[in-house]
């Protein structure tokens, strides 16, 4: 076999190796993701005292393109008009969420979250 020929051969290795290496770490995040929605569907309803927070529920969870922050989106039944009241209790709250999901997974550091609010016949876009 030739240099060239060997050469080739590795590379194609690597490329063949990188997208093996891209799709685990895909795999990874998205299971990240399902393990978050499922810690916080228990969270949300029911250990929230705060009754602007009672009805909302987890539409879905996305990441940013590290996993180091996590877009949640909470859907809601309330009026938009209501959003920046929601918005600011969910900050309050930011830091109780965020030790949940650091109890439900398994990462040296549990991600940031960032929220966002879905209304009554919105769609998910994310």
């Amino acid at each position: 076999m030739s240099f060239r020929a060997n050469d080739n051969a590795r590379r194609g290795r690597r490329a063949s190796e990188s997208s093996r290496s891209t799709a685990k770490t895909e795999r990874k995040i998205q299971q990240l993701c399902r393990q978050v929605e499922r810690a916080l569907a228990y969270v949300v309803p029911g250990a929230l005292a705060d009754p602007a927070l009672q009805d909302l529920s987890i539409a879905a969870v996305r990441p940013a393109p590290d996993a180091s922050r996590l877009m949640i989106w909470f859907r809601t039944a309330q009026p938009i008009k209501e959003a920046p009241r929601i918005l600011e209790r969910l900050e309050r709250v930011r830091g109780l969420l965020r030790s949940e999901v650091a109890a439900a997974v398994t990462r040296k550091r549990a991600p940031e979250l960032a929220f966002h609010l879905l209304f009554s016949g919105e769609v998910d876009h994310g």
